[in-house]
């Protein structure tokens, strides 16, 4: 067989050998596998194959097969080359035979030896040549195309004519402008371009691939504005006006305008009487890029410095000089009125307002001239008022109505006893007859004088008498001395506060005030103290009871003397304590007096009796195994023997007040002796069963923990109080209460009865974990047809467990189609969207409080 060299060829027959056969294939140059029945062969040369086959049996035979290799005719595609983007370029391949070019697309004709390729990007072009032995040749070159040139000359701009600016180019390579003539430096980047009218620049940019590429750029050139050569002005104050557009030079362009020195507008007219001196400016606006242009006529006004001064104001009659300045020859007009007229400062002493003018002539023979106004005022008017007379230590209001013209100024003396001396209308309080002056100034400084007399009449004499004191309840005679009319404050207390000798009876200590006037209206005070006293605490002792014939001392306190009556039967009568030995009951009377003469009284009765006084005390009731004190408040009297029959319960029989605790019902008798005589009481001490206190509790499970419900079994009770061991505590009779899962609690109740007598109940809970707690039914199969019977799916558990157990239930391939969360724990055979689901196996899963029960449900219908 025959094949082109390079190639690849599958040796052996169709089979090679019978199955099960062995191979051997020689030589194995160019063979991939010399043992397999058809092994692959790379050609190169021709080559004779031999191959060995042996059966299953051993037994073998050979057979060979001839490759002729026939050779790829020579063949060369040219050198690589490169082109400028939409250049071309002509291919060149050399060989005998039929030519194809690949890709086809950017030739001229791909089946011919050298066409013309106009590639739009770099291209890899493969040539194949055949020369119709079957075997052709390939060879391939590459067509690089060069990347674009971006040439970039700038934005257009605008300048004003005469400048110059940078162009700027970009792109890479080398650079050429055109036209050179107005550029720096032609073959830069960036070259100094200085046109004198508007041109387009065109650059051409040369990459390092010798590719070639251009753009413009136009330079709008505009005219500059003139607006004048400088020019300067100088003129008196009072010359004519100027046009200042004759003061510049050079011929200006139309269309300008002026400001003045301060930069505001202005007219080309320059008049010295109105306008200030100093720079005027004429401006001529720019065109294009072109800036404003500007001329200065500098304008100088001469005109003498002069200055009457300020106005001035002259109190009619006075003079006063005026302070006017200048420079060059002065005058003033009109001369009336003045001291010189030709100096600056001449004196004035004019009758009416007058305006005066001052003139000043320079070297120059320029004038300037200012005036002041000379006001002539007529003095103010002053009143110091009427001339007084007042009482020593009271004040008189001085000035007239007015005292001066609104708006002056005044000054009283002498100042001392006056409040303002700078107020028209002062008060003043002199010692003494005082002339009193006052300076009125007014608002121009003119002023005028005034005096007032103030006579003042000294007080009469005063003597309200010495401090004296009085006891609690009493009065005592007051006595002022003087002559006029008299007048005691507080009137309170005295019996003619009018009087010069009032009768004064003060609850609490006094300052009695008196004021006396006399025929003048003038007054004097004086006061006077009057202290009252406290009166003494008279303390008598108890009351008393003696036997006939027996003596009892009496007592009394809070004094330093006492005094008793009657004062028969008495041992002492001035003692505190004196002995008392009465024939029947008697009740004395004590006078307790202190140091300062005040007294008190109080007293103390003696009964004279053969039955001493004697009080068991009330009746009373106790609970069973309490104690109670019993006796009266007191007893019996201080000094007595006490005897309590029976002794039964008693802590001590004798005392007045012992402490009982009977162990049942009790009556009770005190035999009260009193020196030979007795008496006696009794009283009841009753005991009360105590209330009995029970009850019974039931548990059930919540969702919160176990629910404790408790039933009063109690008897007697009437009021409760629940001990359920957590902190926690209830006044209700029958409570319920929230305990907690397996944790043991003592619960106590204590009861009391209507007589206040208590009896307690306990008892140990002992509440097992919620998993012991709660147990759960669950039906295997319901029947939601509307039937009324099994026609839900529910979980049977504890009631108080509803709102926190949660249904969710699935369908066999695990999709859940139901859920309900907390109390309706029902499922009615629907789907969430309300749809029956189909009778078969569903599978449910019940959350109880944290709690999971899991199964399945037959639906059927």
């Amino acid at each position: 067989t025959t094949a082109c060299a390079g190639s690849v060829i599958q040796l052996g027959g169709a089979p090679t050998g019978p199955p099960g056969a062995g191979y051997s294939w020689s030589p194995i140059t160019g063979i991939d596998d010399p043992n397999s029945a058809n092994p692959f062969a790379t050609l190169s040369t021709s080559q004779n194959w031999v191959v060995q086959v042996t059966d299953s049996s051993g037994c073998a035979s050979m057979d060979s097969v001839t490759v002729t290799v026939l050779q790829a005719p020579p063949l060369d595609a040219g050198a690589d080359t490169l082109i400028c983007p939409g250049d071309s370029v002509q291919l060149q391949a050399t060989g005998t035979g039929t030519f194809i070019w690949s890709p086809a697309s950017g030739l001229s004709d791909p089946s011919i030896a050298a066409p013309l390729a106009s590639p739009s990007q770099t291209t890899l072009y493969t040539v194949q040549l055949d020369d119709g032995n079957g075997c052709p040749a390939l060879d391939s070159l590459l067509v690089t195309v060069a990347p674009p040139v971006q040439a970039e000359a700038g934005s257009d701009v605008a300048i004003c004519q005469g400048d110059t600016l940078t162009l700027q180019a970009s792109g890479g390579g080398t650079y050429a402008w055109s036209p050179a003539i107005f550029v720096s430096d032609p073959s830069a980047p960036d070259p100094l371009a200085f046109p004198q009218d508007t041109t387009t620049f065109i650059v051409t940019v040369t990459s390092a691939f010798g590719c070639v590429g251009s753009d413009s750029v136009r330079i709008e050139v505009t005219p500059p504005p003139f607006a004048g050569l400088d020019g300067s002005l100088t003129l008196c104050g009072d010359d004519q006006a100027v046009d200042l557009n004759g003061l510049l030079g050079g011929g200006q362009d139309p269309g300008g305008s002026w400001t003045d020195p301060d930069g505001a507008a202005h007219g080309n007219v320059f008049d010295p009487q109105l306008d200030p001196g100093g720079a005027y400016i004429h401006v001529v606006p720019g065109a294009g890029a072109c800036p404003d242009d500007t001329a200065t006529v500098l304008v100088n006004v001469l005109a003498p410095s002069v200055d009457a001064g300020p106005d001035l104001t002259l109190c009619q009659g006075d003079t006063v000089q005026l302070s006017g300045s200048g420079a060059g020859a002065l005058i003033w007009s009109p001369a009336l009125g003045l001291s010189d007229p030709n100096v600056p400062d001449p004196l004035a002493f004019a009758s009416v307002p007058t305006t005066y003018l001052l003139q000043a002539t320079d070297t120059n023979g320029c004038t300037a001239a200012d005036s002041m106004l000379l006001t002539v005022v007529v003095p103010p008017l002053a009143d110091a008022g009427e001339d007084q007379t007042v009482c020593a230590g009271t004040s008189a209001l001085l000035g007239g109505s007015p005292t001066g013209p609104p708006g002056s100024a005044f000054q009283w003396s002498p100042a001392s006893d006056l409040d303002d001396p700078a107020s028209g209308t002062p008060t003043a309080t002199p010692p003494t007859t005082t002339w009193y002056s006052v300076l009125v100034t007014d608002a121009d400084g003119c002023f005028t004088q005034d005096s007032v007399l103030v006579s003042v009449l000294q007080a009469p004499a005063l003597d309200a008498g010495p401090d004296t004191a009085v006891c609690a309840g009493g009065s005592v005679q007051l006595g002022a001395v003087g002559t006029g009319t008299f007048l005691w404050d507080p009137a309170t207390g005295l019996d003619d506060p009018a009087s010069a000798t009032p009768l004064a009876t003060p609850v609490n200590t006094t300052t009695y005030l008196v004021t006396l006037t006399d025929t003048a209206g003038c007054s004097n005070t004086d006061q006077v103290t009057v202290t009252v006293l406290e009166l003494p605490v008279a303390m008598a002792g108890e009351d008393l009871w003696v036997c006939p014939g027996s003596g009892v001392a009496l007592s009394a306190s809070g004094g330093t003397s006492y005094s008793w009556s009657p004062a028969t039967s008495l041992d002492d009568p001035f003692s505190a304590t004196p002995l008392a030995t009465p024939a029947v009951t008697t009740t004395y009377v004590v006078t307790v007096t202190e140091t300062a003469g005040c007294a008190d009284q109080a007293s103390q009765t003696v009964t004279v009796s053969d039955d001493p006084p004697v009080d068991a005390g009330p009746d009373q009731t106790i609970c069973a195994g309490e104690s109670v004190f019993i006796g009266g408040s007191p007893s019996g009297l201080p000094g007595s023997s006490f005897s309590w029959s029976p002794a039964i319960g008693l802590d001590d029989p004798s005392l007045a007040n012992p402490l009982a605790s009977p162990s049942a019902d009790q009556l009770y008798t005190l035999t009260v002796s009193n020196d030979t005589c007795t008496s006696s009481d009794q009283m009841l001490v009753l005991l009360s069963g105590n209330a009995e206190a029970g009850f019974s509790v039931r548990l059930e499970p919540g969702c919160d923990g176990l629910r404790a419900f408790f039933t009063d079994l109690s008897t007697g009770a009437v009021s409760y109080l629940w001990d359920f061991g957590d902190g926690t505590t209830s006044t209700l009779p029958s409570p319920q209460h929230v305990l907690p899962y397996g944790t043991p609690v003592t619960v106590v109740l204590q009861v009391t009865d209507a007589n206040g007598c208590t009896g307690t109940a306990t008892q140990l809970l002992a509440p097992g974990t919620y998993d012991d707690l709660v147990g759960y039914t669950v039906p295997n199969v319901f029947t939601p047809n509307g039937d009324g019977y099994n026609d839900v799916f529910t979980l049977d558990t504890d009631a108080f467990l509803g709102p926190c157990t949660d249904l969710f239930i699935y369908n066999r391939w695990g999709q859940k189609i139901f859920e309900s969360l907390g109390n309706n724990i029902t499922w009615d055979g629907t789907t969430f969207a309300g749809e029956p689901c189909v009778p078969g196996t569903y599978f449910y899963l019940f959350n109880v409080n944290g709690m999971t029960f899991e199964g399945s449900v037959l639906l059927n219908r």
